[in-house]
C-alpha cells in the first residue's frame, strides 16, 4: 500500500506513474474504480486540461464552452479537419429585414414570427411584444410606459391588461387602429397609401384634423354593399374626419335622391379616392 492511501489519495500505481486523484471508493479514484469494475487492468488516466475542467475552451482568449478535447465546438472542428487552430470570429447577430422589426434574424433575413408570415404568403405585420417582469415593475413605479408600435411614452392607463397581470405591448390607440384595419381587411400600407393620396386630409372637407370626440380618422365604405360594421374589403371609398363621416355622408345618403344637391358630396360618392387609385380597401 502506498503512503498516499492513508491520505485519501487513489492507491493505483504503475510503471512511471502514480495516481494523485482523490479516493472515490475502495481506495481508488472514480476513473480507476470504473476500470476495476469492468475487470480491466489499472492504467494511467489522462489528466483533463485545466481549462476543460472549468468548461472553457483551452484555446487562448477563446472563452467559449468546451465541447470535446478541451476545445469549443468551433476549435474542435478545426482540429478534426487537420487545420491549425485559429481565433474564431463571433457571428454578427443580424436583425429582421422588415423595416419596423428589431428582432434577431431567424431564417431568410426574417425573425421567427415574420418568417412564419412569409411562409404563409401573408404581408408582414407588427408582432405583439411581451413585457418583461422588470419592465412591468418599472412601469408601475413610474406610471408610464413605451408603446412597442408607435414608440410613444404614455400613461399605463392607456395599456390594456394582458395575461391577467401583465400589460399589453401596444397602447390603446395603436390597438384600436390595428383592430379597425383587421376588421375591414385593410393593411397598414393600404391605409397609408390612401391617406397620402388624399393629401393626409379628409376626402370631403379637406380638413387636416380628424375632429370628433376621440380624434380618430374614420374609414368610409359603401353601406349598400356591406351594411354592417365590417366590409368585404372591396367597397372602401375614403378616409374622412368624424364630422363628415357621421353627420355628413351618413346623413346625406339617407336623403331622397331629389334632395341630394351638394356637388362636393355627389362628387365624392360618384368617384371616391379609393376607386381613383385603382383599388378598394376595407373601411367603416
Amino acid at each position: 500500500m502506498r503512503a498516499g492511501a492513508l491520505m485519501n489519495v487513489c492507491e493505483a500505481v504503475g510503471y512511471g506513474w502514480e495516481c494523485e486523484r482523490a479516493v472515490f471508493c475502495k481506495g481508488l479514484c472514480a476513473a480507476h474504480y470504473q476500470q476495476k469494475q469492468r475487470r480491466k487492468p489499472l492504467t494511467k488516466v489522462r489528466k483533463s486540461h485545466e481549462g476543460y475542467r472549468r468548461g472553457i475552451c483551452s484555446f487562448p482568449e477563446c472563452g467559449r464552452e468546451a465541447k470535446a478535447a478541451a476545445l469549443c465546438a468551433a476549435h474542435y472542428a478545426q482540429k478534426r479537419r487537420g487545420n491549425p487552430l485559429a481565433p474564431v470570429k463571433s457571428p454578427e447577430r443580424k436583425h429582421c429585414s422588415v423595416d419596423f422589426c428589431t428582432r434577431p434574424s431567424y431564417a431568410r433575413a426574417h425573425c421567427r414570427a415574420h418568417y412564419k408570415q412569409l411562409a404563409k404568403g401573408a404581408a408582414p405585420t407588427h408582432i405583439r411584444g411581451r413585457r418583461t417582469k422588470a419592465e412591468l415593475e418599472e412601469m408601475r413605479a413610474t406610471g408610464v410606459g413605451v408603446c412597442y408600435e408607435c414608440s410613444k411614452t404614455v400613461s399605463i392607463a392607456k395599456f390594456r391588461v394582458s395575461g391577467g397581470t401583465g400589460l399589453s405591448g401596444v397602447c390603446a390607440e395603436c390597438q384600436n387602429a390595428r383592430t379597425r384595419l383587421k376588421r375591414f381587411k385593410m393593411s397598414e400600407s393600404q391605409y397609408e397609401a390612401l391617406f397620402a393620396f388624399q393629401g393626409e386630409s379628409c376626402a370631403v372637407c379637406q380638413s387636416g384634423e380628424p375632429r370628433g370626440k376621440y380624434g380618430v380618422w374614420h374609414i368610409d365604405h359603401d353601406h349598400a354593399c356591406c351594411p354592417g360594421g365590417s366590409t368585404c374589403g372591396e367597397c372602401v371609398r375614403g378616409i374622412l374626419c368624424a364630422e363628415c363621416n357621421v353627420r355628413g355622408v351618413a346623413w346625406y345618403e339617407a336623403l331622397p335622391q331629389q334632395l341630394r344637391t351638394y356637388d362636393v358630396l355627389n362628387l365624392y360618392l360618384a368617384d371616391p379616392p379609393a376607386v381613383r387609385i385603382g383599388r378598394g380597401a376595407g373601411g367603416s
